[in-house]
């Protein structure tokens, strides 16, 4: 953004200062370190409130350094000022994307303008919210409306898969092809090819030269990490969960995995922050409150494990690992009654499977 030509209005608007001017100047320039960016641009809105373009330019550097709980409340500020702004609803749909929020995203992307990239994003939220053919029209409307990125294309392609459109999969593929023939995403999708058929050497070698083309992208670094966690490689695994998290932050496998990862690394009080949060982002995980569960008992926080196990129980009531783990942490601090009626709750939970197997083989 060009400070010369952006600063007049918010001077006549708000009657700036000089100062005020010089620090919008660093605001709106590209050259100047994202945090002192953002204080300068803390101070504007502070010097003219009621201008909506300085949230809109606020937000959408935030937006672009992936800080969305940051930028979401000011957004809500320009939308107070002025509700219907376009942009900011865009700005508000993209972020709550971000946040995995989905169905909220689609509600303010309802009053974004009617573009490429509106479209992308309401795909994006209709991934989030598991409607699949609502997904696969926007990225092809994205698409035909001339948002014609790669990775339009290859989510399209996600979601041709997902729905078993096989010819439309072929087709959009061979644009890929011919479009986009160096991208990062033609390794991805090759990489994708190796990884379903798991051939794990080959899958590795594309996403490998994915991430060298675009380091930050979510979709190889999942991929990485995953093939290094199953080959017991803990120290790549947490590396490029972290990565990957870095795009896709609220993702809640990564987030669960990357908590395992540091367990299984003997990095223990990371593991249990980081297992907390996977578990506060979707709290039907088994795995994390597995993964939590034994972090603090490998790090002698029993009656915290206990408590955990307990959450997991009432979470998980026809698990019986969950009550047969707690009967073991129970042991160990000595509460053996408590620890028996644990005993007790995993075998009757057992019996009761054996029971409904059983019924189901004489059927």
């Amino acid at each position: 953004m060009a400070a010369a030509t952006s600063i007049t209005p918010l001077t006549a608007a708000c009657q700036l200062t000089a100062t005020d001017q010089d620090t919008y100047r660093r605001a709106a320039s590209s050259g100047v370190p994202m945090p002192v960016r953002r204080i300068a641009y803390e101070r504007s809105i502070r010097a003219c409130p009621n201008e909506p373009r300085l949230y809109v330019e606020f937000t959408s550097l935030l937006i672009a350094n992936r800080e969305f709980n940051t930028a979401l409340p000011w957004i809500d500020k320009g939308l107070k000022l002025e509700p219907e702004n376009q942009i900011l609803n865009l700005r508000r749909g993209e972020t709550l994307v971000g946040l995995s929020r989905g169905q909220e995203a689609l509600t303010a992307l309802a009053k974004a303008p009617e573009t490429g990239e509106r479209e992308f994003f309401r795909g994006l939220a209709y991934q989030l919210v598991e409607d699949h053919h609502a997904a696969q029209e926007c990225f092809l409307h994205a698409w035909n409306q001339g948002d014609e990125d790669p990775y339009v294309l290859y989510s399209l392609m996600v979601e041709d898969k997902e729905l078993g459109d096989k010819t439309g999969g072929i087709e959009h593929f061979k644009i890929m092809l011919a479009r986009f023939p160096d991208s990062a995403w033609i390794h991805i999708l090759l990489g994708d090819a190796h990884f379903q058929k798991s051939e794990e050497v080959e899958a590795r070698q594309e996403y490998l030269a994915a991430v060298q083309q675009m380091p930050d992208l979510f979709e190889p670094n999942f991929r990485l990490a995953y093939l290094a966690f199953e080959a017991g490689e803990n120290h790549s695994a947490v590396e490029y969960y972290r990565r990957a998290l870095e795009s896709k932050p609220r993702h809640t496998e990564a987030n669960t995995y990357l908590g395992e990862a540091l367990r299984r690394e003997g990095k223990l009080p990371e593991a249990i922050d980081q297992l907390r949060r996977a578990i506060q982002l979707d709290a039907t995980s088994e795995l994390a409150y597995d993964s939590l569960a034994k972090s603090l008992s490998d790090a002698g926080r029993f009656p915290e494990a206990a408590n955990t196990l307990a959450a997991a129980e009432k979470e998980f009531p026809h698990e019986s690992k969950f009550p047969a783990m707690r009967a073991r942490v129970l042991s160990r601090l000595g509460r053996t009654a408590e620890a028996s009626h644990a005993a007790a709750r995993a075998a009757a939970i057992i019996d009761q499977k054996n029971k409904r197997d059983a019924l189901v083989t004489h059927q």
